[in-house]
Parts: C-alpha cells; structure tokens; sequence
C-alpha cells in the first residue's frame, strides 16, 4: 500500500520519473507490436468510450498473471491513444531493462517519491496510472473470504486488498478543488503558494478535469496448463527453474495462445467527488489553504474511512465485470457437487440450467461463445 508521509517532491526528482522519453515509449509500442504477432490470443476490449482527456483516470485491475503489466497498457493505448503509466516491482529496476522502465515512465514500488509523482501527475492529468489493487497476482482465484468480505494471500496470512489507488486518487482531486476554489477567490490569495506547492506553472493546468476510479475486468477463456513455447524457452535458458515457475509458465503461455480469448472491460468512472462532498467533509473542503500542509503531513489518515469504503466498491465492480464463461460455470458446479455422486450427462444439464439462468438474470458480460450456445 502506497506510504504517503513523504518529503515534498523536488522537480528534479520529478522530472526524472514523469516525462517518459519519446524515443523509449516509441521503442516500447515499437516491441509491443512486435509481440502483438507472436500473441494469438483473442484480445477484446470493451466500454474504451469512456477514456476521454477531461478525466485523470486511475485504472484498478485484477491481477492473475504477468501479461496485465503489458497488455493493458499497449491494448489501451491502442484503443484510445493514451498512455498508460504504472508501477513495477522493485526488483525489475535493475541494469538494462531498469533504465529502459524508467525512461518509460514506468515507477518502481519502492520509488521514495511514488505516490507524490502520481499525484502531481494525475493533478495535471497527463496520463492514466494503471494499479493492481490486489498487490500481487491472484493465482488461487479467491478473493472473498469465509465471512464474505474481500481478502487475498498474501505472506502465508489473507489481508484485505490494498486501499492505496483510493487515497491517491481522493487526495488528487481534492488539492483540485482546492486550487479551482483560490483560483475563483477575490484577489486569488493563497493561490501561488498552492502552485508552488504542487509544482504547477498555473491553475488552468488543472482546472477543467476530474480526478476518476475505473474498475477494470481482465478475464482469460480458457485457462488450461500445458507444454507451450513461453514454457519452452524458459526451461532452456535457465534449467534450475522452481516448481512454481514451471506452473505458472505452463498456463501464463497458453494464454498467449490463438485458442485463448482475453476480454478486457472497462467499468463506469468512480467519481471522487461522491466521497470529498459528504457531510464529514464539508469543512475541510471550504476554501483555504492553510490546511494543506496539515494534509501533507499525514494524507492517508485524514481519508481512511472514505478510501476504504471506495476500495469496497472498486472491487465490487471489478469482479460485477467478469466475462462469465464455461469455465465459470463448471468449476461452480464442481465445487458445489464435490460430495455428490453425479455422471457426465447429469453435469451438462446442470451446466445448460446454469446458463439459462444466467440469461433469466439478464446477466450482460457472458463470454461470446457461451452466448452463441444458448441465444
């Protein structure tokens, strides 16, 4: 989760983090489209229409394999022409590959000045930020727990997910507000020093946006493990490969696989300002900016409540834009059948009824093939 009690960022620091080199980002959609040719896979992106330039959009995404990193970015990018920032582990920025990250734009997780540059950033609403909610990839697929409340593993223990995406993006906006309301104050006192603060040259780069959640479904059909050539180079380029890896290579490279559709749909914007205007609020949000420096001191704290409630819902919505498929409704049934005594033909019905019932419900994200079965 990102930690927010940071000194305030120097323009170095930030230009060295924000402004991505023109000739590497060329490189990078340059090797992307190189992989788009070796990925076979299906890839289907829907509801693009609501990326528009007057939103700073935070993107939160379900995290299963190593390919969101990448494919979401250069998908969205492709779709709507906006590039995606995000954050990558730590242990990526090293040598080569860590300088070509960083000329990129892209953050490291361990970046002392993280969560100011992505502020400022969506402040001026350069570009998108891509964040993974969950904190690291989802393999067992669980993320409710027993009480029904959501929760992933993570270090042997389940915690609930992370609320970092939230606090960034309320604390965005709400340095927004504040400087649209000094902006439109008599004489605009206190107006400068806001400026300074957030190391803007003027109001109107902020002005005329909204700071915005938008939950984002990636679902992959179907997800089988096999021998693949993704699992085939690895083991040749480095025989000591662990147990783990060789799983998660034999399915993460059949998802690349022209038998593998990749749905990816984005959810309606979560609008900051249903948070900053509620009644708890009303007297931080007045105009003034002496309390700016209280904020900066400790932000994470003041919108606790307000960012774990979004987190709620952010998830909510992210797994409400599953694209329900067979897979979906066979291991359900399984998992409901385990102590049932059942034959292949009794498991087609059950499947057939599920499925009906799902268009009784008028559920609307039903994987294409699905569909095509039970129109």
């Amino acid at each position: 989760m990102p930690d927010e009690r940071r000194p305030r960022l120097g323009r170095s620091a930030q230009a060295a983090h924000t402004m991505p080199s023109t000739f590497a980002l060329s490189l990078s959609k340059w090797a992307l489209d190189v992989a788009t040719k070796v990925v076979k896979a299906d890839v289907r992106l829907h509801h693009a229409d609501i990326v528009r330039d007057d939103l700073a959009i935070v993107f939160v995404v379900n995290h299963f394999t190593r390919l969101e990193t990448l494919l979401l970015p250069y998908v969205l990018y492709k779709h709507t022409g906006r590039e995606v920032m995000g954050l990558a582990a730590a242990e990526l920025f090293q040598g080569r590959i860590g300088r070509f990250l960083q000329s990129t734009g892209t953050i490291s997780t361990a970046a002392p000045d993280r969560d100011k540059i992505i502020v400022h950033s969506l402040l001026k609403g350069d570009h998108p930020w891509m964040i993974f909610p969950e904190g690291g990839m989802i393999k067992d697929k669980k993320v409710i727990d027993h009480k029904g409340e959501f929760a992933v593993y993570n270090n042997g223990q389940r915690r609930p997910p992370h609320k970092g995406a939230a606090v960034l993006a309320l604390r965005a906006e709400f340095y927004r507000r504040k400087i649209e309301c000094l902006y439109h104050r008599p004489g605009q006192e206190g107006l400068q020093a806001a400026l300074e603060k957030f190391e803007l040259d003027s109001a109107e780069e902020v002005l005329g946006r909204r700071t915005v959640i938008v939950p984002v479904n990636i679902t992959y059909f179907p997800i089988r493990a096999h021998d693949n050539v993704l699992l085939r180079m690895a083991t040749r380029f480095a025989e000591d490969l662990s147990q783990r890896a060789i799983e998660e290579l034999s399915v993460e490279g059949t998802l690349l696989s022209e038998d593998t559709d990749i749905d990816i749909t984005l959810g309606d914007p979560i609008e900051m300002d249903e948070y900053l205007n509620l009644p708890e609020y009303a007297s931080l949000m007045a105009c003034g900016a002496r309390d700016l420096d209280d904020l900066e001191m400790d932000p994470s704290s003041l919108f606790n409540e307000a960012a774990r409630q979004l987190m709620l819902r952010y998830m909510r919505e992210i797994y409400e834009l599953t694209t329900v498929n067979y897979d979906h409704l066979f291991a359900s049934l399984l998992r409901h059948l385990i102590f049932s005594r059942f034959d292949e033909r009794s498991l087609r019905e059950r499947a057939f009824l599920c499925a009906h019932h799902l268009r009784r419900l008028g559920v609307r994200r039903v994987h294409s093939l699905l569909e095509r079965t039970y129109r």
